[in-house]
């Protein structure tokens, strides 16, 4: 794994999404405000991130991608509800936008920074 691979593994643990995430799973389907309310804390989380870190560099970008692109993997369904209330959802698109493009470019033969 790359630094950078290792950045989002390791961003994930230090932000406590990958706990928010695992109590995620735990609620029953039909206890929407349960889940609201942690998919609200990974939002703020992210967003105070987002803000003080410069999204122009690229170890931040893609310790961000890796970060949601995990987390639409886990949990699609979280991650449409985080684009629907955080500050940045364009920022939110372009960072899993970038680590797919990022995988079909490597299937395709492509040499690649990161390790996906």
């Amino acid at each position: 794994m790359t630094d950078i691979g290792r950045n989002g593994k390791m961003l994930m643990e230090k932000l406590g999404i990958k706990s928010l995430l695992s109590k995620l799973r735990r609620i029953h389907p039909s206890h929407h405000k349960k889940k609201s309310l942690i998919i609200r804390q990974i939002a703020t989380i992210l967003d105070n991130w987002i803000n003080r870190h410069d999204m122009r560099d690229e170890k931040n970008f893609l310790a961000l991608a890796m970060v949601l692109e995990s987390i639409s993997r886990e949990d699609y369904y979280a991650y449409t509800e985080l684009i629907k209330i955080t500050r940045y959802p364009r920022i939110y698109r372009q960072a899993v936008n970038h680590i797919k493009w990022a995988r079909l470019h490597r299937k395709l033969g492509g040499m690649v920074s990161i390790d996906l």
